[in-house]
């Protein structure tokens, strides 16, 4: 193929880092095709960039504030100028006049959204891949969406990593008791929530309790000192700490749907309104509980929460079949086939 992407996004302590492993899962995906792969970003964490020259993408700095027009323009002709064939979006910085500037470069642009949360689209693909994707929740925010857009709706177009993809490990195990915790906030995690998860836990009083603590690149966190808590800090293969876990705490971002593709039985919060989202219909999917708004955190309640399914096997094989029926490793594989058929149209015009 030997085209060339190139991936605006950002990550941070204020952004968390959701937004870089979903593009990062689709840039894999480009790249196994022989394509070329360039992010754009205000600066990411080291721990992040590290990644991406583990991948052999570089990185280009934007010097303008996320969001801005300048920062669209900026964007807009650092594709020009590499010749991109294609310029992936994924923020919620990013709204409709960034859509449009970058689209009068006429480069193919394919935007990652989530919630809606733009009241124009002019993108030529629209890619949101939560299970509440569909063309009435665009309608209920009186969102407009051009003909011309593609549409990639649902969980079908999940883009995972190649570590998830490539697991050997998918074979959920069901164990009576639950014994083994992940417990993952996501990249984000700086009013320490985590210790009150892990106090929760250690309390449940589950024997032979083992918590593994997975710390995002932007934590700071203090943990309670027990022998059965484990930190982890920049997990490189994830796929194998949850093909390791029996159980998993976690927020509402894209790890809900790693979770699910590893079949592992999930206790979600949610933090913002796109978060709520999507642990919402993942409830409704059956392979989800739904702990609340982290805001709204009782000690009590979780403890109960975390007891019943721990102790409940039946509960956690019917959860983890769920997740697993929902969630497929075909997703970026999808996506990147609809952005070449896109490109292609481009050619042809």
């Amino acid at each position: 193929m030997g085209e060339l992407m190139l991936v605006r996004v950002d990550a941070g302590p204020d952004i968390g880092s959701g937004h870089f492993m979903r593009t990062l899962a689709l840039a894999q995906a480009w790249a196994m095709h022989g394509g070329e792969v360039k992010f754009c970003s205000s600066g990411l964490p080291e721990s992040l960039a590290c990644r991406l020259d583990n991948e052999f993408f570089d990185e280009v700095h934007i010097t303008y504030p996320i969001g801005t027009a300048e920062d669209a323009l900026q964007t807009g002709s650092i594709a020009k100028s590499l010749g991109a064939s294609c310029i992936v979006v994924d923020g919620y910085d990013f709204d409709s006049l960034y859509q449009e500037l970058v689209s009068s470069f006429d480069v193919t642009l394919l935007f990652i959204d989530d919630a809606a949360h733009c009241n124009d689209y002019s993108a030529d693909i629209l890619l949101n891949q939560n299970m509440h994707a569909d063309e009435y929740l665009y309608d209920m925010n009186q969102a407009e969406i051009p003909d011309y857009t593609r549409r990639l709706f649902g969980t079908k177009y999940v883009l995972l990593r190649k570590q998830f993809v490539g697991s050997n490990a998918r074979k959920p195990i069901t164990p009576s008791v639950a014994h083994t915790v992940l417990v993952t906030l996501g990249g984000s995690d700086t009013d320490n929530f985590t210790a009150a998860i892990v106090r929760g836990l250690l309390k449940a009083e589950i024997p032979d309790l083992y918590i593994f603590v997975v710390a995002g690149t932007a934590s700071q966190l203090e943990l309670p000192k027990d022998s059965k808590v484990h930190l982890l800090s920049e997990v490189d293969d994830m796929a194998s700490v949850m093909a390791a876990s029996t159980m998993a705490i976690s927020g509402g971002g894209i790890t809900v749907w790693e979770l699910a593709f590893m079949g592992l039985p999930t206790i979600a919060f949610s933090r913002g309104f796109q978060e709520e989202l999507l642990i919402a219909s993942a409830r409704r999917g059956g392979f989800v509980l739904d702990a609340w708004n982290a805001s709204e955190f009782v000690e009590d309640e979780f403890v109960d929460m975390v007891r019943d399914l721990a102790f409940d096997p039946v509960q956690r094989s019917h959860m983890s079949r769920r997740g697993q029926e929902t969630v497929g490793s075909f997703g970026a594989e999808r996506v990147v086939n609809a952005i070449m058929e896109t490109n292609k149209s481009y050619v042809e015009r």
